[in-house]
């Protein structure tokens, strides 16, 4: 008789363990869906975020320089009352230009004050092109940062009678023998024009490698943060996700009379819990190299990226790894791991579809998609088994 009881309560267990373990892949299906669709709009929003106008004449007034960063240039340059001379030439320079025309008459412009990006826009948006994690804002402060401006002449800045900087880097323009023999010409302060090109050459590389560290010091805090954003987005969806399905499928094994509800209670939590702490890790990682991979300079893996190909990969490892751990280890044979991967990718195949579906018949945010998951998955369940 005990022998009796015995086996039932075996068979029992087995059955009990056996729906666990079809609920936890139905489980991990859902949470791998929300996870998958949470990333995709996390990427888009990281998207719209970091995309920056190419930069032209049009776009570098609209949304690179700042007329105001000029004007706080001059204005330090001339705030202690001192003489201000150009840096290069040694020229004194008048605050206003029509105090420079009347006092210098033709020869104004060699006393006319006007600030200068000492790293020129241009190269700051060249050299942040592929930077996936800086914004436009971003780009326009660290280029009109306070130390990346100098106050010239207006002959030497605007690069008039070939002898002034022009748009060109501080680097092309000491180079340029041509306009450093102009320059020559317009020293007044004794100094050899090596020494004033070596000044130039200075100046410029190391207002360069001060912008390129303020770039890199704001990419990767926007990362983190993006991550961040990104994570609890995911472990919002997909411990949702995971305790609403966890949530019905325990009542249901209540009913049934295969856990207590104490049992039944812990389950779900920690079913939820898990899950979220997935998504958080999952969410925010893949964001971030998501969107990295929009920003690479090959066309193949920038579609990887817009597809979200990385995150269907990873969704697809959550959902099969168990049955495919179980195969390797040889706890289940080659036929039983062909069906299960059937299922689960039936069901995966399905329930997306189904989450829309019951989104829109139980509009609570995450908790009616889930809804439609679990029924979906249920139905292709059968559908797979009777088949």
């Amino acid at each position: 008789m005990f022998d009796f009881f015995k086996k039932n309560k075996t068979k029992s267990t087995e059955v009990a363990l056996k729906h666990d373990e079809e609920d936890d892949s139905k489980s991990k299906i859902g949470v791998g869906i929300a996870l998958d669709s949470s990333i995709r709009n996390s990427v888009a929003q990281a998207n719209v975020k970091y995309s920056r106008p190419d930069y032209n004449p049009q776009t570098r007034k609209q949304f690179y320089d700042n007329g105001s960063a000029h004007k706080k240039a001059i204005d330090d340059a001339f705030a202690s009352g001192n003489t201000v001379r150009d840096p290069y030439s040694g020229t004194e320079l008048l605050k206003k230009q029509r105090d420079a025309k009347m006092q210098y008459g033709e020869d104004w412009q060699s006393h006319a004050a006007e600030a200068d990006h000492i790293d020129p826009l241009s190269q700051i948006a060249k050299r942040t092109k592929k930077n996936p994690f800086l914004t436009t804002d971003d780009v326009r402060e660290i280029g009109n940062s306070d130390d990346n401006f100098q106050v010239l002449s207006r002959k030497l800045n605007q690069g008039s009678k070939g002898v002034g900087k022009g748009g060109s880097t501080q680097q092309e323009w000491a180079d340029d023998a041509a306009r450093m023999e102009g320059l020559a010409d317009n020293i007044e302060t004794g100094e050899s024009i090596d020494g004033v090109s070596k000044r130039i050459k200075d100046t410029g590389r190391i207002a360069e490698k001060r912008n390129n560290r303020r770039a890199f010091k704001k990419s990767v805090k926007n990362a983190v943060e993006t991550a961040n954003e990104a994570g609890k987005a995911g472990a919002k969806n997909a411990g949702t996700t995971a305790l609403t399905m966890s949530g019905i499928m325990n009542v249901v094994s209540v009913i049934k009379g295969e856990k207590s509800g104490e049992d039944a209670i812990v389950d779900t939590v920690k079913d939820g819990g898990q899950a979220a702490v997935t998504g958080y890790a999952i969410g925010g990682g893949m964001t971030v190299v998501s969107q990295t991979l929009l920003y690479s300079s090959s066309e193949f893996v920038q579609a990887l990226a817009k597809n979200n190909v990385p995150g269907k990969i990873i969704t697809a490892a959550m959902v099969t790894g168990d049955t495919l751990k179980k195969w390797g280890e040889g706890e289940i044979t080659t036929q039983e791991c062909l069906i299960q991967l059937g299922d689960k990718g039936l069901n995966m195949a399905t329930m997306g579809y189904s989450m829309a579906v019951g989104q829109t018949l139980i509009p609570i945010p995450i908790v009616g998609g889930a809804v439609g998951a679990l029924v979906g998955s249920m139905l292709t369940s059968n559908l797979y088994s009777v088949c």
